[in-house]
């Protein structure tokens, strides 16, 4: 079993930057999802999109280095110490100058860091390898034609008349990886059938949709999962579901930054004073297969 420790900072998308917000918007399924000018199948369904309104204007490099500045004025903020910065910064590898505005910015707000790395995507095995006491900002775009199509190439789209796809979106992500932060994430490497026994996941427990969503991913779900709904006795049989929010429906799917983006959700699930959970579980749909994580506070971590 891998670990990480984890403390979102901030967090940019449609549902605002604070925690609570996020968690009202799921658990209400609010819709900031609008159609596109855009009319990929030919026939008049445009496929759905959700941008951040004050980006619109501006390009894909653009909004994602308004993204950043953003989170590092909201790391500024709130007085974050960290000795490692990793920034991931995919969405800006073709413009130089908007990676040297932003190595420049970084270097000008903390000039004794030990380290800062840029890298064009986050995997979770390097959430789970990188240095104690690292910063990892990270943004992207999704609604740029050329984002799109690279997503088609493994799943459809969501359109307004068609069957369940991916909403495209944008956001961004501040997280400090610390061994004194607040979550605690686990996972292991092996099917996901086993996962799911090894984490010891029930019917009255959440687990969080992640990743690239389509109706074949979340049959595939519900298929991996069908044995937890099986009648023990001769008792009537009225099983309740597992929640599994797919939450790039509603703020869309944020590409290099999604597995952040369910990670900032895990937390407010958790953290809620309403309904606070001891543990909250995601599913990572990949290209290949799905990963389990299991998320639950530091102090009360069970692996």
């Amino acid at each position: 079993m891998k670990t990480f420790q984890y403390h979102p900072i901030a967090f940019v998308n449609a549902a605002g930057m604070h925690a609570s917000a996020f968690y009202t918007a799921i658990e209400n399924s609010m819709l900031y999802a609008k159609p596109s000018k855009l009319d990929l199948s030919g026939f008049g369904d445009h496929h759905l999109q959700v941008q951040l309104e004050p980006l619109i204007p501006y390009d894909k490099t653009t909004r994602c280095l308004l993204l950043l500045e953003n989170l590092i004025e909201q790391v500024v903020e709130r007085e974050t110490n960290f000795e490692h910065l990793v920034i991931v910064s995919n969405c800006l590898a073709d413009d130089s100058d908007a990676l040297s505005h932003i190595e420049n910015r970084v270097n000008q707000l903390w000039p004794n860091l030990s380290e800062i790395k840029f890298i064009d995507s986050i995997k979770l095995d390097d959430l789970a390898t990188l240095d104690d006491n690292t910063l990892l900002l990270g943004a992207d775009s999704c609604i740029d034609l050329a984002s799109i199509e690279s997503i088609r190439q493994i799943n459809p789209i969501q359109t307004q008349n068609g069957p369940l796809g991916v909403t495209v979106g944008e956001g961004g992500v501040a997280m400090l990886l610390s061994s004194s932060a607040n979550m605690t994430a686990s996972f292991d490497e092996n099917e996901i059938s086993q996962q799911l026994n090894l984490m010891s996941v029930g019917l009255e427990d959440m687990v969080i949709q992640a990743g690239q969503l389509s109706e074949q991913s979340i049959r595939k779900w519900f298929g991996t999962t069908a044995h937890l709904y099986k009648q023990t006795d001769d008792s009537v049989f009225e099983p309740d579901l597992i929640e599994a929010p797919c939450f790039n429906a509603i703020v869309g799917y944020s590409g290099e930054v999604d597995l952040l983006m369910a990670l900032v959700l895990a937390e407010s699930y958790i953290q809620n004073p309403v309904k606070p959970k001891d543990r909250v579980y995601i599913c990572q749909h990949l290209d290949v297969g799905m990963q389990l994580l299991k998320i639950e506070p530091t102090n009360l971590k069970t692996y």
